[in-house]
């Protein structure tokens, strides 16, 4: 009995051995990591039950799918857990925050939106550098470099109509994101070869140009109008109304520094006193229209 026992133990053991003697667990981690804020767009369009937010998330981009999930993720930019040390500069970059006032100084009402129907919801404003490049804002459709699913749904987004009365103003902001299409490499790659993304990139400081366009008119002929809904400014909000009638443009040239929360991507160092700026009030852009 006790030579039988011995062998008993002896074969629990290598048993033992051979599972490595302990137990694994799989941690999951939060979706929010590795998700770039403002993502799919800022908060300055007119759509979607989003107007006049205050910043976007976008835990689709660079998130916890592609990286840092159960099987610790081989995408790009998985964030924490994910393969994202590898290609650290496919991570899509952190969103600003950019507050920006459109404001209606004209004797008539004003109408912001789009003035057709694209099945996606156009900003309410565009932004370009001081050469003139457009700096598109990162859509829902796009292909991210930090995962790997991209391209639109079958879901058109209904736009909508906003009513800015003389005197009035519409305050929005911008995350200072924009895309920019790469070549991803094979090593990057879940797939393992070569193809393209869209990487969304801050801002620097400097000068950029904001414009808007604002209609005379609502248009509901090719659409279905909703009621007018006020928003948190008083501003009248119709779901799938277009802007019509005279078309007209506004522009601000602004120069965006630390006095509208716009650093480098290494920021600086706090000042000896202690005080770094983030206890002052931020500058707004601001879009007049005028007659």
């Amino acid at each position: 009995m006790a030579q039988r026992s011995r062998l008993l133990m002896v074969l629990l053991a290598s048993s033992l051995a051979a599972c490595g003697g302990k137990a694994f667990e799989l941690e999951r981690t939060d979706p929010d990591v590795g998700g770039s804020a403002g993502q799919g767009g800022s908060s300055h369009v007119a759509g979607g039950g989003n107007v006049a937010g205050a910043g976007t998330s976008g835990t689709e981009t660079g998130g916890s799918e592609t990286g840092g999930t159960e099987t610790g993720g081989n995408g790009v930019g998985g964030g924490e857990g994910g393969n994202g040390g590898a290609c650290p500069s496919l991570v899509d970059d952190s969103a600003a925050f950019i507050g920006v006032d459109i404001v209606n100084e004209t004797a008539s009402p004003l109408y912001l939106g789009q003035p057709m129907v694209t099945c996606e919801v156009s900003p309410l404003f565009g932004v370009h550098d001081a050469r003139g490049g457009s700096l598109p804002s990162p859509s829902r459709c796009r292909s991210a470099c930090g995962s790997d699913s991209g391209g639109c749904t079958a879901i058109c987004l209904s736009p909508a109509g906003i009513e800015l009365l003389p005197g009035a103003t519409l305050r929005t902001s911008w995350d200072g994101l924009f895309d920019v299409e790469i070549d991803l490499p094979p090593e990057c790659s879940s797939a393992g070869g070569s193809s393209h993304c869209q990487h969304a990139t801050r801002i620097e400081p400097g000068t950029f140009v904001f414009s808007a366009q604002a209609g005379s008119a609502l248009d509901c002929s090719q659409t279905m109008c909703g009621q007018c809904t006020p928003d948190t400014f008083g501003n009248c909000v119709t779901q799938g109304g277009l802007i019509a009638g005279k078309l007209r443009t506004a522009t601000a040239t602004v120069e965006l520094d630390s006095s509208y929360g716009v650093y480098t991507k290494t920021l600086p160092a706090p000042s000896p006193g202690g005080d770094s700026g983030a206890s002052r009030p931020l500058s707004t852009v601001r879009i007049v229209f005028e007659d």
